[in-house]
């Protein structure tokens, strides 16, 4: 490498030059010692200052070789020690920019996998009910269908219609979220507004299922939050609720306000959740045996994404007499 093809240096280095030779001319009117000594200074400098550059030249261009590697995606480098003044300061921020970069790849390889094992799930859980729907179809023009049997066909294809539709209005929903497109307003909530009207769209699959629901909410517990986001998020709880409660149970509904968080209790007389997988419900598309048969594994995912965008929280455990709970809070501060 040769430091000379930088413009810089051939300037100081010229310069240097042509000043020591200006000195040394003056100098030799009055003597050839005097001449001497100023050449030999000269030369000592020009000399001390090349070899300075050289070093300085040498470690800008291992800093430059290291943003190539980081270009190129090697974020994997070293760095070796440097003192000088400025140049550390900017081996400190590429050092900076390279722990950033780490964690962003990081990042990235983790939402990718993500993302496959999100499409390859979706895809499932769409062609499940699409098979089935076919299947179905084929019974319907079957010859020799009964009326009753018809009617049976065309419910069950109804309700299948229902959870495709749910699901896609779920990822649409979750897909405003992760975009950061959402609009949460910051409004005045009724616990017991909120609530009906979360349930409503959920009222007739619980009495198919004869399943009482007792609303023990405050008359004026409230909350500051979007109304229509804040609805989505319990209604799920509540649709996870119905879906995993046997026919003829119940679920109750509580919510108080208190000076630090306002709070909304949801409790079924299910099964209750196995306690490996209490950790995991909230995960996007999680799903056991039992989930894949009566829901998706995304919507209580959704509702925790919403409560988190308005400053609250959600957990689930399961109840003294068995059956699932889930806690949502809205806290007044920001947590």
């Amino acid at each position: 490498m040769n430091i000379f093809n930088n413009p810089e240096i051939k300037k100081i280095t010229a310069l240097h030059l042509s000043i020591t030779i200006v000195f040394s001319i003056g100098c030799g009117f009055f003597s050839i010692y005097a001449l001497l000594i100023s050449l030999s200074m000269g030369l000592i400098l020009l000399i001390i200052n090349i070899l300075w550059n050289k070093k300085r030249y040498l470690q800008i261009n291992n800093l430059c070789n290291s943003i190539d590697k980081v270009l190129f995606g090697d974020d994997q480098i070293s760095f070796s020690s440097c003192n000088d003044g400025e140049l550390s300061i900017l081996q400190s921020e590429i050092q900076k920019m390279t722990l950033r970069l780490r964690e962003q790849n990081s990042a990235l390889e983790k939402d990718k996998s993500i993302l496959k094992n999100s499409i390859a799930d979706i895809s499932h859980q769409l062609r499940t009910p699409l098979t089935s729907m076919n299947l179905i179809v084929s019974m319907i023009k079957k010859q020799g269908t009964s009326a009753n049997e018809q009617m049976e066909y065309i419910r069950n294809l109804t309700q299948l219609l229902g959870r495709i539709q749910w699901l896609i209005d779920v990822l649409l929903k979750l897909s405003q979220l992760d975009a950061g497109v959402a609009d949460m307003k910051k409004e005045s909530v009724n616990c017991n507004d909120l609530i009906r009207s979360a349930f409503e769209p959920l009222e007739i699959s619980a009495e198919i299922k004869g399943i009482e629901v007792q609303n023990n909410t405050e008359k004026n517990a409230c909350f500051k939050g979007d109304f229509l986001w804040c609805r989505e998020a319990v209604a799920n709880v509540l649709k996870n609720c119905i879906d995993h409660t046997p026919s003829n149970g119940y679920i109750i509904i509580s919510a108080n306000e208190n000076p630090v968080f306002t709070e909304i209790i949801i409790e079924d007389s299910g099964k209750g959740i196995p306690e490996n997988i209490l950790n995991n419900i909230f995960q996007r598309f999680y799903t056991t045996a039992d989930i894949s048969k009566n829901g998706y594994g995304i919507g209580l995912c959704l509702s925790k994404q919403i409560l988190s965008e308005n400053n609250g929280t959600i957990q689930a455990k399961n109840g003294k007499n068995g059956g699932a709970v889930f806690i949502i809070r809205f806290y007044k501060s920001v947590i």
